[in-house]
Order: structure tokens, then C-alpha cells, then sequence
């Protein structure tokens, strides 16, 4: 991906001037966390939000 100068100030700009559309126009869902599900013998991925999962995996955790 290439960005020009131009682009680069015109992001700056819409990071500044705080857009109206940046934020939710409703509540988020939040679903809990079935910690049994995470802890028992099966497979599971859990995401927890933006870029952070917990795999579990033949009974090993990685996140």
C-alpha cells in the first residue's frame, strides 16, 4: 500500500477535526466469557476484542 504526502495530511486533518461518524451510535455487545468452555478438555477460540484471541488448544493457552 502507498500513501502520498497528501494522504498523510488528510488523515492528520480527520484525526483532528474528530469526524461525527467515529463513534457508535448505540451500545457495543458485550457477551460474557464462558470460562468453563476456556478451561474444559475442547478446542475453543475466544475473541476478546480488536487483535486479542485466546486459543485453546490440546489443553495449552495461547494469547
Amino acid at each position: 500500500m502507498t500513501s502520498s504526502t497528501s494522504d498523510y495530511f488528510s488523515m492528520i486533518k480527520d484525526y483532528i477535526s474528530g469526524d461525527q461518524d467515529r463513534n457508535p451510535t448505540g451500545e457495543l455487545p458485550v457477551t460474557k466469557i464462558n470460562w468453563d468452555k476456556i478451561k474444559g478438555p475442547e478446542d475453543s477460540l475466544t475473541w476478546f476484542g480488536h487483535s486479542a484471541f485466546l486459543l485453546s488448544l490440546d489443553n495449552k493457552k495461547y494469547l
